[in-house]
């Protein structure tokens, strides 16, 4: 299990809004 930063967070929730 990783470290979950923001960028990622981020990129995650754009990538379902997107989609």
């Amino acid at each position: 299990m990783y470290t979950p930063n923001l960028k990622t967070i981020f990129l995650f929730m754009y990538s379902v809004v997107t989609v």
